[in-house]
């Protein structure tokens, strides 16, 4: 399943499928070029996103509520992401 180790600990690691052991404190030099791998794929040179590909959209849609109680923050958000899947061209 994963988590957090936070002490010393014997393992049986690779049971279940493919698994990342890595250090989050010492030995953390891997996490740059991680991170230098990633902004190369996703276009960012020197901090800034490249605007060639960066499409502005707006998305205007009505939510009628016929519910006899008041909705949820959760059951708001859930109606607007079904909403905004919905719309994806």
């Amino acid at each position: 399943k994963g988590g957090i180790i936070d002490k010393a600990m014997a393992a049986i690691i690779g049971e279940d499928g493919k698994e990342a052991v890595v250090p989050l404190e010492k030995n953390t030099g891997w996490m740059d070029e991680i991170a230098n791998r990633l902004a190369e794929k996703i276009n960012i040179n020197s901090g800034a996103v490249n605007n060639s590909n960066v499409t502005n959209v707006t998305n205007n849609f009505y939510q009628t509520n016929n519910s006899p109680k008041a909705l949820s923050r959760l059951d708001i958000y859930r109606q607007s992401k079904n909403l905004l899947r919905l719309r994806r061209v």
